[in-house]
């Protein structure tokens, strides 16, 4: 089986630009949305930027460049799965009978990452330009909304 995107860019991605198929391999839908490649690889991108916009000026107190390095790639790590945790500890209050605990603490993390880019949009600088960009993909999310459930 493929894997299907969990976003609407994504999924509409998918549907107008679909990939060459090496001859002789069948194409079969995912039963459920998640691991689509480039999907995956976006989001794993936004995320660091997202955590480093916080991590960064977080730790600019800290004179020592041996220690406030180390400092910022521990939190880059584990920031994003404490996220993670939280979300998915508070997921069964929101799962209903068509979403899944999975999907539901996707859509959790990506509904906290758009909150924090909100409110840290005016902070000025490249964490400015990280937080509009994320605001961006969201917004052309929220746009392709209507299409989320047409099959591939």
């Amino acid at each position: 089986m493929t894997p299907r995107a969990l976003t609407p860019l994504f999924r509409c991605l998918e549907r107008w630009f679909p990939g060459a198929l090496p001859q002789g391999v069948t194409l079969y839908p995912a039963p459920v949305s998640g691991n689509h490649s480039g999907e995956a690889r976006f989001l794993a991108i936004a995320t660091t930027l997202l955590t480093a916009s916080w991590a960064v000026p977080a730790t600019e107190g800290i004179q020592s460049l041996w220690l406030r390095l180390p400092l910022i790639v521990l939190m880059l790590f584990f920031l994003p799965h404490l996220v993670t945790a939280a979300t998915a500890l508070a997921s069964p209050l929101f799962t209903e009978k068509h979403c899944g605990r999975e999907t539901s603490r996707d859509w959790g993390c990506l509904i906290f990452m758009t909150f924090y880019a909100a409110a840290h949009c005016r902070v000025g600088g490249w964490v400015s330009l990280v937080c509009i960009a994320w605001l961006s993909v969201a917004a052309v999310n929220l746009l392709l909304w209507p299409w989320r459930n047409e099959v591939t």
